[in-house]
């Protein structure tokens, strides 16, 4: 049986703890930074027992109900969180480095909502703390729960099924042009195979500044959302091989969540789509009425 583990909050008795070997130490640094207002960031080390400490990676720990200001741990030192804790890892290197290491245990002591038991009991976990603001506001900060249902589980985890890879095809047409003029009418083709190296589904579009390439993924997005056939002219043609649909467009998640609307033949450029990243996450969204719900892209703020 393997020793059993101990968390601390202050490094200089972690380090002495560290020294009798009958413990796994580990030191969580409390970090300051503040998540409009939520402060649940730390930092976890592996102690060893000649002092030096290995850190793993960074953590946001929260409980149940919690007001602003800096989530209180239990006095030090303690082998578990209790119930009314929760964690999430700030990004897959700490899950990587936990599991490289033989150390999931921790995941487990610190009520890690990625880790916890059956992917089914993890999505429960994720739709109960959807009520919590801590967790959306702060640990879901630049994700969203595909990152933890999906991402960050399958690290630790093989009940996640890998993602679905789409080959596809994107036939567009220079606005006023002939779509039978070879110059102007263009297809972009994409063939997409699971677990290719190089990876199949990354691409990247090189251009010089003026020449098209933000309007070309605007109209791309908007073809596949909407399967826009413009018959003035310009012609949008997205083509799947099944009928899967971007289910989210997402940024920050505690403000700026609005509505984009759009219109099939006449887009005004106050509609133009603006977007960070695009993820599949596994909520329900209706996509009706030429418009979707997502978290537009935070505007900068100009300086005078």
């Amino acid at each position: 049986m393997g020793k059993k583990i101990r968390f601390y909050t202050s490094e200089k008795e972690a380090k002495k703890a560290a020294k009798d070997l009958k413990y796994k130490v580990f030191y969580l640094q409390a970090d300051n930074w503040n998540d409009y207002g939520y402060r649940t960031l730390f930092v976890l080390k592996k102690v060893n027992s000649d002092g030096t400490l290995n850190q793993i990676g960074a953590v946001k720990i929260a409980e149940m109900n919690q007001e602003s200001f800096g989530t209180e741990l239990p006095a030090e030192p303690f082998s578990e969180l209790a119930d009314k804790y929760f964690s999430l890892g700030l990004d897959g290197a700490y899950y990587k480095k936990l599991k490289k290491f033989g150390l999931l245990s921790v995941l487990t002591a610190l009520n890690d909502v990625a880790y916890i038991d059956e992917i089914e009991d993890c999505k429960k976990k994720c739709k109960q703390l959807g009520g919590e603001e801590v967790f959306n506001v702060s640990l879901l900060r630049y994700k969203d729960l595909a990152t933890v249902e999906r991402d960050f589980r399958g690290i630790v985890k093989d009940d996640v099924e890998p993602y679905e890879m789409i080959s596809f095809s994107y036939l567009f047409n220079s606005e006023g042009k002939s779509i039978d003029n070879g110059y102007s009418s263009k297809e972009l083709k994409y063939a997409v195979k699971y677990n290719d190296f190089p990876s199949s589904n990354i691409h990247v579009l090189i251009g010089a500044n003026g020449v098209g390439k933000t309007c070309l993924l605007n109209n791309f997005i908007k073809s596949y959302i909407f399967d826009m056939d413009n018959t003035s002219g310009t012609s949008y043609d997205f083509s799947r091989k099944n009928d899967s649909r971007v289910m989210s467009i997402g940024a920050d998640r505690k403000s700026d969540v609005g509505e984009l609307r759009f219109n099939k033949d006449n887009l005004s450029p106050e509609e133009e789509l603006s977007f960070t990243h695009i993820t599949y996450v596994p909520v329900d969204l209706t996509v009706g009425n030429n418009f979707f719900l997502l978290c537009p892209e935070r505007k900068r703020r100009k300086h005078s």
